[in-house]
């Protein structure tokens, strides 16, 4: 499952319900204000509880179930700022789950400015929030695997005839892969 937003940017807050596996073309924060949820990111299963951040990178694969009554802010960027947000994680070692209270309540913060996503303090939250969960120092590029650039393509092209010969040709592999 593809998850498609365009151009806009989405913030909530709500529980959050049980979701397959699915990927985006956008960072996705989802910051865990009560109860849990167990997440599944990138093979990596964890339970979700309050004062719990996940960090979907651009084509990270997760799913949810939830376990326990749950709320969470949710913040969805769009692509064009979160090409911009990932020079900040291939400038560093990121995790895609943290603990942080002062990271959920920047994420509490940020839907005051629901409506104001435009804004240049609502981009500095973005920051400080991805700041938060990197660790600097360490210059860790994220390989581009296959499927990275499948998806890639295919988000791209998606409202032309994609053919499974057009995808294995871009991936660099025969289309019997």
């Amino acid at each position: 499952l593809y998850e498609i937003h365009g151009k806009r940017m989405i913030i909530n807050k709500a529980p959050i319900g049980n979701f397959p596996i699915h990927t985006h073309r956008s960072v996705k924060i989802v910051a865990c204000v009560e109860g849990e949820s167990l997440v599944n990111c990138n093979g990596t299963e964890k339970l979700m509880k309050k004062g719990d951040v996940l960090v979907m990178l651009p084509y990270d694969v997760c799913s949810f179930v939830q376990t326990t009554g749950n709320e969470c802010v949710t913040i969805i960027f769009p692509p064009d700022i979160s090409e911009k947000m990932m020079t900040l994680v291939n400038a560093a070692e990121s995790n895609n789950f943290v603990n942080s209270e002062k990271a959920v309540a920047i994420s509490l913060e940020m839907l005051k400015w629901k409506g104001q996503e435009n804004s240049i303090a609502f981009y500095g939250y973005l920051h400080v929030i991805m700041e938060m969960v990197t660790k600097k120092g360490v210059k860790v590029h994220r390989t581009e695997t296959s499927f990275d650039i499948a998806i890639k393509y295919v988000s791209d092209h998606y409202r032309e005839e994609i053919t499974l010969e057009s995808v294995a040709k871009k991936v660099g592999v025969s289309h019997e892969h």
